[in-house]
């Protein structure tokens, strides 16, 4: 019995002995294994999700590769072939990708040279024009205020109706038939864009308390009721009326002239400095150009000059003692306007949607003028 006795208390003794030494050495050795196997499955799925991104970014490489390739490649096309205006667009993408690509790779070994585009407007001016508004344009003698504001209707025109303020009776024969002229601020009417150029001459800087100046605060004020945009033209903010600089909701710059930045109206020297140095960049023709100063947008947009343009517009304020004319423009029915706007698509410049911007119109409304209308 004894014996039997011995047998147990051995057993139970070794099976505490194992259960001792299985605790406080096989399981802690155990835990440390299966940390480290964690860790290395870890290892395994970030290189394995290192290894598909790797893969992806040489796929995409790749693509680029070929792209580039395509865009470099110059296939020519025969010169006595009609190409479809759809394939004139897409030659004219395809120039305006190499364009971009070329600009590119030149801005990383020299100074950045903004290159005239060749396309007939930036429709971003539909959308920096925001009717109704009202507008300051200055710029130095010669630097193209004139041109621009004449580029500008006519990009417009046949969204808005036009308005000339103030120009010369002897010189009304040089303006399309679709501009309205009046020699009164107060008459323009309801939904128009109206243009004074050489403001000054109108609304000096000096005679701020006489009649002219003191009738500018109506349509200065009521230009949103009136559903109006207000573009006043001068070489310098200092030979305007105040009130004009200080309502506008945006300046349009032209080349400063030499000494216009430091003899300027104090608050606009800085946009001056900004203005000058990103038209320094412009290569070619300046007067394609003009530096926008806005809440909305705030850079460089390119206008091609307009189709009726002549030395002699820029010029139409040379004399003295000017005869200020009026005149009531003729209506574009919807008929030309369906015309002109199958003409413009027929060219391949523009697409359904630049058209729609230009005629201010759905365009769902401009493809079916195009491809429906007679």
């Amino acid at each position: 019995m004894e014996e039997k006795k011995g047998i147990a208390l051995g057993e139970i003794i070794g099976y505490g002995l194992i259960g001792f030494f299985v605790v406080k050495v096989v399981a802690p050795i155990g835990k440390e294994w299966a940390q480290k196997a964690r860790e290395v499955l870890q290892k395994c799925r970030e290189a394995e999700r290192d290894r598909s991104a790797l893969q992806a970014l040489l796929n995409y490489s790749n693509r680029l590769a070929q792209k580039n390739e395509l865009v470099q490649q110059q296939i020519p096309l025969p010169t006595q072939v009609q190409l479809p205006a759809s394939a004139l667009r897409a030659t004219n993408g395809i120039q305006k990708m190499e364009a971009s690509t070329s600009s590119t790779q030149s801005s990383q070994t020299q100074p950045a040279l903004i290159k005239p585009v060749q396309s007939p407007c930036d429709t971003r001016w539909f959308d920096v024009i925001r009717h109704p508004c009202r507008v300051t344009v200055l710029g130095g003698p010669g630097s193209g205020k004139t041109y621009l504001i004449h580029a500008l209707a006519e990009l417009i025109h046949l969204k808005f109706n036009i308005c000339l303020v103030g120009f010369p009776k002897e010189k009304i024969h040089l303006l399309p038939t679709w501009m309205n002229v009046t020699d009164d601020l107060n008459k323009v009417g309801p939904d128009t864009v109206a243009f004074l150029d050489e403001s000054y001459l109108v609304y000096p800087a000096r005679d701020s308390q006489q009649k002219a100046s003191r009738e500018l605060s109506e349509p200065l004020g009521l230009f949103r009721q009136r559903r109006q945009t207000l573009v006043f033209v001068a070489q310098e903010a200092r030979l305007t009326d105040k009130n004009i600089v200080s309502s506008s909701d945006m300046l349009i710059i032209k080349d400063p002239g030499a000494m216009q930045v430091e003899f300027e109206r104090p608050e606009l020297r800085g946009v001056l400095v900004k203005a000058k140095e990103a038209l320094n960049k412009v290569e070619g023709n300046k007067k394609d150009w003009a530096y926008i100063h806005s809440p909305w947008f705030t850079g460089l947009l390119k206008i091609p000059k307009a189709s009726y343009w002549t030395e002699d517009l820029s010029h139409a304020y040379a004399f003295s003692n000017l005869t200020l004319g009026e005149r009531q423009s003729s209506v574009i029915t919807l008929a030309e306007k369906r015309h002109e706007a199958k003409k413009l698509y027929a060219t391949g410049r523009y697409s359904y949607q630049q058209l729609a911007k230009l005629f201010g119109k759905k365009k769902s409304t401009v493809i079916h003028w195009v491809k429906h209308c007679k």
